[in-house]
């Protein structure tokens, strides 16, 4: 989780949630859902304002799951990739 200090209609802290991943063979075990409720838990008790993440569309199960976490879908998010995919070997 990375809080960011903000200025725009309030003032204050902002949370953001990224690239949070569960392999395949530990979903169902509710770690994704401890990890998410100890960010909640953070970000409210450091005042936070709002948290906000991003998720795949292409993820009905996941989306589901963060709606039922209390989050909610408000925005549109776009992206650009500008590299091509890292690998290693390869120099930047």
């Amino acid at each position: 989780m990375i809080l960011l200090g903000v200025k725009e209609r309030i003032e204050g802290l902002r949370a953001q949630i990224e690239a949070v991943r569960i392999h395949k063979d530990r979903r169902g075990e509710k770690i994704g859902r401890s990890l998410f409720e100890w960010a909640i838990h953070r970000a409210r008790s450091r005042g936070t304002h709002v948290l906000q993440m991003t998720s795949d569309k292409a993820r009905p199960s996941a989306l589901a799951f963060h709606e039922s976490l209390g989050f909610a879908a408000t925005h549109e998010g776009m992206k650009m990739h500008l590299l091509a995919p890292f690998s290693f070997g390869t120099c930047l």
